[in-house]
């Protein structure tokens, strides 16, 4: 059983789960963070990309898809600033004497 790695992987988080478990309710002081568990339990949906294929090709098409997205997402910020860059140099004057308190 555990010469696989996914059945290996798979049993670490389970066991993973448990020991949180079984430290909340008993109250026991370790140095340990709680959280490193909660984190080693985020592994288990990856193991789904293994065995259910059409979810491995949506998530590989992300993957592929995700450095297009960022050069859209850069445009994207370049394009607001100067927008609003132009609209505060537009509209400076009309609220300049709104915004003084002296």
């Amino acid at each position: 059983f555990f010469r696989e790695f996914v059945n290996a992987l798979d049993f670490l988080v389970l066991f993973s789960a448990v020991l949180e478990l079984v430290l909340e309710k008993t109250d026991v002081d370790i140095p340990l963070n709680l959280s490193l568990f909660r984190t080693v339990r985020t592994v288990r949906p990856l193991l789904m990309l293994r065995r259910i294929s059409f979810v491995r090709a949506v998530v590989t098409t992300l993957a592929k898809a995700s450095s297009s997205l960022a050069r859209m997402l850069v445009i994207l910020l370049l394009v607001m600033c100067v927008l609003s860059i132009v609209g505060a140099t537009l509209f400076a004057p009309a609220y300049f004497q709104r915004c003084r308190l002296t």
